[in-house]
């Protein structure tokens, strides 16, 4: 169902939980040491999920389209039929079928969906069996991208999707079960018994990723037993798979020049691909300290961090549509280049359509920590 502007305060008050941002960007600080390890994915609160209208019918292999579509890929970027067609026919996905086989186990990537920065890429793992409740996992992962490590988040296919409400729920739309003890059954095996590895990388600095070799290390498969523990391994050994990136360069670039709401920072330009989002604003860096407690010693540290500009929470649709919780990770924020240009750049959780898209959507973060929502909660930046 449509929400207009003037029920967006009431969603976002109701749905989601604004991050605290100065603790995230001290986290972040610390975590740089450990930013090469599997980070185990995590189904975030979403605002509320709207389906743009739908694309033009296109003429392409449908038939190549659908039947080797990542299921993943259809729970966790909810892509319609004609977005399927569409990427196909542009380019924006392929069927690499590089394939890895180890102890009995073995490992296909089935499917990528790449930009200039961002790579969804599917795999299937077939010959590893897991009961019911059991979540898989790898104790190793390494991606390199021209033989450079790369930003990533990676986990398996859980089973979930989100309703038009934005709740998450199994992918046939029923409510998530539950054991006796009240935790969640989620459904990381597809009916064949095969399992789906999904991997989202990132390259925010080089001169885009199509064209350039991925190389994935996988070693042994496991199945986790406590939560923030490795899993414990069933089958040891290694899963290596190469090959060279394709993918679709399009992108929506305009300059935009336009203040945030009544706040100091202002949107200088806007990137919009299929996949990904990048803002440029205008905003002076402002150094303020942070405080943190590091995860892994409980040690509280002291550092210094700077104030950010409103966060992007979402874009609005020529049509009035409100689409909002795009983020899907990984990401980077910063000031990049010169310290009157914070950036953010960052990979989405749906296919955009850069032409349907005719503004932004941001939140105040003072006003959202507050926890006191008014006429300011968000503001919209015409970008058309």
């Amino acid at each position: 169902m449509d929400k207009d502007i003037n029920d967006i305060n009431d969603i976002l008050n109701e749905k989601v939980d604004i991050p605290d941002i100065v603790q995230q960007r001290a986290d972040e600080a610390f975590d740089e040491i450990r930013s090469k390890a599997v980070k185990k994915h995590v189904h975030r609160k979403r605002l509320i999920f709207i389906a743009a209208a739908a694309a033009a019918v296109v003429s392409v292999s449908a038939a190549a389209a659908y039947i080797n579509w990542s299921r993943g890929f259809d729970g966790e970027l909810r892509i319609s039929d004609n977005e399927k067609g569409k990427a196909v026919q542009t380019g924006l996905t392929d069927f690499p079928e590089a394939v890895a086989e180890n102890n009995g186990v073995k490992i296909t990537a089935q499917q990528s969906i790449v930009d200039n920065n961002f790579a969804y890429i599917s795999l299937r793992v077939e010959g590893f069996g897991i009961e019911q409740g059991e979540e898989p996992g790898f104790d190793g992962v390494c991606v390199k991208i021209d033989g450079n490590d790369v930003d990533y988040c990676a986990s398996f296919y859980d089973g979930l999707t989100s309703d038009e409400n934005g709740r998450a729920v199994m992918e046939d739309g029923s409510p998530i079960p539950q054991d006796a003890d009240g935790r969640e059954i989620l459904k990381y095996a597809h009916d064949d018994g095969s399992l789906e590895y999904i991997i989202n990388a990132a390259d925010f600095y080089d001169e885009g990723l199509i064209g350039r070799d991925i190389h994935i290390e996988l070693e042994n498969l496991g199945v986790y037993k406590q939560k923030a523990m490795p899993p414990e391994i069933r089958v040891s050994g290694k899963w290596v798979l190469d090959w060279t990136l394709k993918g679709s360069d399009s992108i929506f670039k305009t300059d935009v020049n336009k203040p945030i709401g009544n706040t100091s920072a202002s949107v200088k330009s806007v990137e919009i691909s299929p996949i990904s989002l990048k803002v440029t604003y205008g905003y002076p860096k402002k150094v303020i300290p942070l405080e943190a407690v590091d995860g892994e010693t409980g040690e509280r540290i002291t550092a210094n961090g700077f104030e950010e500009p409103p966060y992007i929470v979402g874009v609005r649709l020529k049509d009035g549509t409100i689409l909002t919780d795009l983020y899907n990770g990984p990401g980077t924020g910063g000031y990049l280049e010169n310290d009157d240009e914070y950036v953010e750049m960052f990979a989405v959780n749906r296919i955009l359509d850069a032409d349907e898209i005719d503004g932004l959507l941001f939140i105040n973060n003072n006003i959202a920590r507050a926890g006191a929502p008014t006429e300011d909660y968000l503001f919209v930046v015409d970008i058309r």
